[in-house]
């Protein structure tokens, strides 16, 4: 027990745990929590067949993805992902110009998921519309949500089914937004993240 505590600390100490704001209803006051899923902020681990943690960046567009695993919601589903997505700022590492990269402005238009269980060497596709009903419109430095300008990067968390594996993909983007293309879509990558139901430690 004292092990797992001095883990527990020590990811939270180096950033591999962070606190994030929890989703409320409106007009309540913000709360904010730990999010157990890992984040970028300390050295990825090779957890299993692949970083528990991933970064990409196509045309300037940055996308990080984690995954945690929650035995305690089996059989209904074995893992939570969260997706952070964002254009990236001036000097910052993987940033384009609005010249370079062909736009100012881009918007989320369909998701392209694939979870490839390596026990079974079955995968699972998951192709839809937006992201959990949102499309998000990305500004460098933040997102419109609702027509509500927001800053930071877009996130959203969904969940998949127990399995050692790991999951990728891609999404397609508009530049310019949904209503008033300036040129075709495009694909943005979503790295692989590793999926393992015997991690080290769990919490």
């Amino acid at each position: 027990a004292l092990l797992w505590l001095e883990e527990y600390a020590t990811r939270l100490a180096s950033g591999y745990y962070a606190t994030t704001q929890v989703d409320s209803v409106p007009g309540d006051v913000p709360v904010m929590a730990i999010s157990l899923i890992p984040q970028l902020s300390r050295p990825m681990r090779n957890d299993g067949p692949a970083p528990v943690v991933s970064r990409t960046v196509t045309k300037g567009i940055e996308v990080i993805a984690g995954a945690v695993y929650v035995p305690q919601c089996q059989p209904t589903f074995g893992f939570i992902y969260k997706l952070q997505i964002r254009l990236l700022l001036p000097n910052e590492e993987g940033y384009m110009s609005p010249a370079e990269r062909g736009f100012r402005t881009c918007q989320l238009e369909s998701r392209h998921w694939h979870f490839y269980d390596t026990d079974t060497n079955q995968g699972d596709r998951v192709d839809g519309e937006g992201v959990v009903g949102e499309f998000p419109y990305l500004f460098e430095g933040g997102y419109f949500k609702f027509k509500r300008r927001q800053e930071g990067a877009f996130s959203y968390q969904s969940c998949s089914r127990a399995m050692n594996g790991y999951f990728e993909g891609h999404m397609m983007f508009v530049p310019g937004n949904l209503q008033l293309r300036t040129g075709p879509a495009f694909p943005v990558q979503l790295g692989r993240v590793g999926l393992n139901m015997a991690p080290g430690f769990i919490y």
